[in-house]
């Protein structure tokens, strides 16, 4: 999707005055849609949810809770994993790399491909932001 910036604003009523909010709008959504998300409240123990070659992260502790899903970079989870990381799983051939804050800042842990924990250490409990492929942070796991 291209968008353009328009050298004279819409007039009121038109529709044309509303498409910048709503471009801009559309580019966050289409920035974030890449991490896919499900459940809301607290799901049944089902590792079996991740998908080959993604980047799974849960909630609770043995894979429950909200759920998310993805193996692009993410600047920020968004608000509904932010901070709430708990159990894992690396399906992908790439470390992960797990992030205190948004923008790939302050590094947690690199998780090795196809590494599967259902409580990540305490220190690191509830505290991933953003997340990418890569062997970045000083611990592992």
């Amino acid at each position: 999707m291209k968008f353009t910036k328009s050298t004279k604003p819409g007039k009121p009523g038109t529709g044309k005055a509303r498409l910048r909010p709503l471009a801009a709008a559309l580019l966050t959504l289409s920035a974030t849609a890449a991490l896919t998300a499900t459940g809301a409240g607290t799901a049944a123990a089902d590792v079996n949810q991740c998908p080959p070659g993604e980047f799974c992260l849960w909630e609770h502790s043995s894979f429950t809770g909200r759920f998310a899903y993805s193996s692009e970079p993410q600047a920020n989870v968004g608000d509904h994993m932010n901070d709430r990381l708990t159990s894992y799983w690396n399906r992908t051939n790439n470390w992960i790399s797990l992030y205190d804050d948004s923008n790939f800042s302050g590094c947690l842990i690199s998780i090795s491909p196809g590494s599967r924990i259902s409580a990540i250490p305490s220190w690191a409990n509830d505290l991933t932001t953003s997340f990418r492929p890569g062997n970045f942070c000083r611990w592992t796991g």
